[in-house]
């Protein structure tokens, strides 16, 4: 809570999410996201794609919630979730790369 204590009690809160790289790196992280989805169902792997699907969307949802929040407490809220949900994003991607399942020579993102 320390973090987001300091980041928003010197910003001004939509001022600060409001068309940010933050806001735009998450809208483009959640469409890569969803290709990446796409690849694994196509590679008849449904499990884990709807799981990374669902927490790496989540990220960029909650970030559209938090500009729309009505006090620094639901931003703070809103943003928590943002980081856990992009923990376990972090998580579903590193056990697709530990399994073989996502490789730099084969994967959707190749000609990115």
């Amino acid at each position: 809570m320390g973090v987001y204590f300091l980041l928003f009690s010197r910003l001004s809160i939509k001022g600060f999410l409001a068309d940010s790289i933050i806001q735009k790196k998450a809208f483009l992280f959640v469409v890569r996201i969803v290709k990446l989805s796409e690849y694994l169902q196509k590679r008849k792997e449904f499990v884990i794609s709807k799981q990374v699907l669902k927490s790496g969307t989540s990220i960029g949802a909650n970030m559209e919630e938090a500009l729309g929040a009505c006090s620094k407490r639901d931003v703070i809220a809103k943003m928590t979730i943002v980081y856990k949900e992009t923990r376990e994003t972090s998580f579903w991607i590193k056990l697709l790369r530990e399994t073989g399942l996502l490789t730099p020579t084969a994967s959707p993102f190749q000609s990115q």
